[in-house]
């Protein structure tokens, strides 16, 4: 399936810090850059040095609070409050070849997003089948408030996903569900954007996560394994996300960049992985 979806599809953004300095492993980031994905528990506050994007935000003014224990609508909520915190970091990306616009229209899809979910999400909270209902209306609802290309690609891989969950047999595990639901969301995305894995795109942070939580499916565990086995594959993904610094974009307007796109990260992978670690903090 090919769309009319522009060619930026995949945004890529470069930051101004040398190619040759080292990224490191357990941050995410090159030294004397501000780390905006969490790589474990908070370790700095809002406006200090050091990595600081991982404190817990502030709760927003909107009306998307998450209430009676209703699982979409408290990942995608958390998942707005993350990102909203790193906002201005993931616009700064975007504007070096882009224009500056990717954390404002995350934000402002995720926020339709999570109303969306709570408007649709009929429970209980483990049936699958009320989780896809609610990521479906989520996703529509992303693309159609984000705009643009990365709100058209959300939309799908949050839609996808849904479509998956929401044709689960009864009694099907979770562990085969949340796998397959990853693998389709890769494929439309891909599909979608017109972009492969290795690209310089949000794929590159969506497929290690994709891989790990496909391996992990074997443990089969339904409740537990979705909390153990998220978690764990979503902390491939801001490392994933850092390691799109060594690549050269070859899609969207990044590529226009070519050799001089090497040495700094893709926003669009680095905000994937703050949605992917903000939401493994709400699964019980």
């Amino acid at each position: 399936m090919r769309s009319d979806v522009p060619a930026d599809a995949q945004i890529d953004v470069p930051i101004d810090v040398p190619i040759d300095v080292p990224i490191d492993a357990r941050t995410g980031v090159q030294p004397g850059v501000r780390a905006v994905v969490p790589a474990g528990p908070p370790t700095g506050t809002p406006g200090g040095d050091g990595p600081v994007r991982d404190a817990a935000p502030q709760p927003l003014r909107d009306d998307t609070s998450p209430g009676g224990g209703l699982p979409v609508t408290a990942a995608l909520h958390a998942a707005l409050e993350l990102v909203a915190a790193n906002e201005a970091e993931l616009g700064r990306l975007d504007a070096v070849a882009g224009d500056g616009d990717h954390g404002i229209g995350i934000v402002r899809g995720l926020r339709a997003a999570a109303a969306a979910a709570r408007a649709a999400e009929p429970g209980p909270a483990g049936d699958p089948r009320s989780a896809g209902t609610a990521l479906l209306a989520a996703g529509l609802a992303l693309a159609d408030a984000s705009g643009g290309a990365s709100g058209a690609l959300y939309g799908a891989l949050l839609a996808e996903t849904g479509a998956v969950l929401v044709r689960a047999p009864e009694g099907a595990g979770w562990a085969a569900l949340l796998a397959d639901a990853a693998d389709a969301a890769q494929r439309a995305v891909g599909e979608l954007g017109g972009a492969e894995v290795g690209e310089k795109t949000l794929l590159d942070a969506l497929d290690p996560f994709r891989r790990e939580l496909r391996a992990r499916a074997a443990d089969g565990l339904p409740t537990a394994w979705r909390t153990a086995a998220w978690r764990t594959a979503a902390e491939a993904a801001p490392r994933a996300a850092a390691d799109t610094a060594r690549l050269i974009p070859t899609r969207g307007r990044a590529a226009r960049m070519g050799v001089r796109g090497h040495g700094h990260p893709d926003a669009g992978a680095v905000s994937l992985a703050l949605l992917l670690t903000a939401i493994g903090g709400t699964l019980r």
